[in-house]
């Protein structure tokens, strides 16, 4: 789906797997981690976009674990799953205005809800930029002495 790569990082191995066959099955291209530290280094060496993170793991929380992928990438969106009333905690540590929080279990409609809005925010995104730069293109044309003599 589109050209947006996701992310999922959670400690439950069944968790991942049913999400990433629920997720491929709509034609997104996911990769999975349990680890965070794993997680860290795949966001370095590959384009994601968005970020499924489980709220409570080993090592890191998830708010933690996103502040870090957003010094990786600026414009990343982030789903927490939390099976924890963690939505303050998580609301009050991330300076960020996307992400999304869904209390486990997560439902599949949930899921693909989720991930589908993420997905329309990022082509927001991309489609404001393309018109910014677009009038950048063009605002040197506003300006150009087109040899019009005055009457």
């Amino acid at each position: 789906m589109e050209n947006y790569r996701i992310l999922m990082v959670d400690d439950d191995q069944d968790i991942l797997w049913i999400c990433q066959m629920v997720l491929s099955d709509e034609g997104f291209s996911i990769d999975i981690s349990n680890d965070p530290r794993d997680a860290l280094q795949k966001t370095m060496s590959k384009g994601y976009h968005i970020f499924i993170l489980d709220y409570v793991m080993p090592y890191i929380l998830g708010d933690e674990l996103a502040k870090e992928i957003l010094s990786i990438n600026n414009d990343a969106v982030f789903i927490f799953l939390t099976g924890h009333n963690e939505f303050y905690d998580i609301s009050k540590s991330l300076d960020c205005n996307s992400y999304l929080i869904l209390l486990k279990p997560v439902d599949e409609q949930q899921l693909l809800k989720a991930v589908n809005e993420k997905v329309e925010y990022l082509k927001y995104l991309d489609e404001t930029r393309e018109l910014e730069k677009n009038q950048l293109d063009y605002a040197p044309l506003l300006f150009e002495d087109t040899n019009i003599t005055n009457i």
